[in-house]
C-alpha cells in the first residue's frame, strides 16, 4: 500500500456553459457563464465573444465567483457566435477553450454565411491574395539569396 500511487489530480476544465455549447436559442442572452470543474483565480481571465461579421459582443471584464466566470454581452442579433476563453486555475496551469452557440430570434433570419473565396469574381479573388503570395515568394527567393552567398561565402573563405 505504500508504494501504490495517490490521487491523480486533473486539471481543471470547463464543466459547463449557458449557453451550452453547441446551442441554438431564441432569446438573446445577455451574458455567459462558464463554470470550471474547480475554482479559477481571478486574475487573468479574458473572453472574448465574437459574433456575426467577426464582431466582438463582450462587454466589460468577466467577473469571477470562485468557479464561475460571467461575461456580459453587448445586444446580440440572429446568427452564430463563439465565446472563446482563457483562465488561469488555483493550481497554476491556463485553461483555454471557446463555446460555441447560435441565436435564432423568432420572426429572423440568421445572416448569410459570407461568400467562400471560390464564388467570388476571380478579379476579387486575385486582388485579394497576390499581394500576400508575392510578399511569401519574395521572402523565400531573399532568404535562398541569402543561403546561397553565404555558402559561396564560406567556400571562398576555406580556400
Amino acid at each position: 500500500m505504500l508504494l501504490s500511487p495517490g490521487p491523480v489530480s486533473a486539471h481543471d476544465e470547463l464543466a459547463a456553459s449557458v449557453p451550452a455549447e453547441g446551442s441554438t436559442v431564441t432569446s438573446a442572452p445577455q451574458r455567459i457563464l462558464l463554470t470550471f470543474a474547480g475554482p479559477v483565480k481571478t486574475s487573468y481571465v479574458t473572453v472574448a465573444v465574437t459574433g456575426p461579421g467577426g464582431d466582438t459582443f463582450q462587454s466589460g471584464q468577466p467577473t469571477v465567483d470562485d468557479r464561475v466566470v460571467t461575461q456580459v454581452l453587448k445586444p446580440l442579433t440572429s446568427g452564430d457566435y463563439i465565446a472563446a476563453y482563457q483562465v488561469i486555475s488555483t493550481d497554476g496551469h491556463p485553461i483555454t477553450g471557446r463555446v460555441q452557440f447560435s441565436l435564432a430570434l423568432p420572426g429572423t433570419s440568421s445572416p448569410a454565411a459570407p461568400a467562400a473565396a471560390s464564388s467570388l469574381p476571380a478579379a476579387a479573388v486575385a486582388s485579394t491574395t497576390l499581394p500576400s503570395m508575392w510578399l511569401w515568394v519574395g521572402a523565400a527567393v531573399l532568404i535562398a539569396g541569402l543561403g546561397g552567398a553565404g555558402v559561396a561565402w564560406s567556400r571562398r573563405r576555406a580556400r
